[in-house]
């Protein structure tokens, strides 16, 4: 037997498909059972919009983006490999270079900078526990520098 969902329940689904799947506002409210004013007022106070955009600037979500145009000049619908006309070459070549630019391994200083900032929101939270984590954070730094 199904369990029907509460209020809170609906709003973190539309929330999911809102930010991960991008489907529409309409589409939402069908899918979670709740009407599109409903879903408009939700996207609005919860400024999803600003969420979606940050994730799409991640350079996770670049990458996947990246990977999936790759495959659709790859493939066909069928899943099978298709010969690549020039202008598909091109594309290839273009994706892989912002592929592998985007791949590249981050920077000692980029590790630094978020643990610096991971540490100063610990101190606040759990004291002695960022006490018992920096000497791993340090240790993990001088390895990547020995590398």
């Amino acid at each position: 037997m199904s369990k029907k969902l509460t209020q809170s329940e609906r709003k973190e689904w539309a929330k999911t498909l809102f930010l991960n799947e991008d489907r529409t506002i309409p589409d939402i409210a069908i899918i979670v059972t709740t009407d599109e004013s409903t879903v408009r007022a939700w996207v609005h106070e919860g400024d999803w919009i600003a969420q979606k955009e940050r994730c799409v600037l991640s350079r996770a979500s670049q990458l996947k983006y990246y990977y999936a145009l790759l495959n659709k000049i790859k493939y066909t619908d069928e899943g099978t490999l298709k010969e690549p006309t020039t202008k598909d070459a091109d594309l290839m070549l273009k994706y892989s270079a912002i592929i592998k630019n985007l791949e590249v391994e981050l920077s000692i200083s980029d590790i630094v900078e978020v643990f610096e900032s991971f540490i100063r929101w610990l101190q606040r939270r759990d004291l002695a526990l960022c006490k018992k984590l920096v000497p791993y954070m340090d240790a993990f730094i001088k390895e990547r520098l020995a590398d």
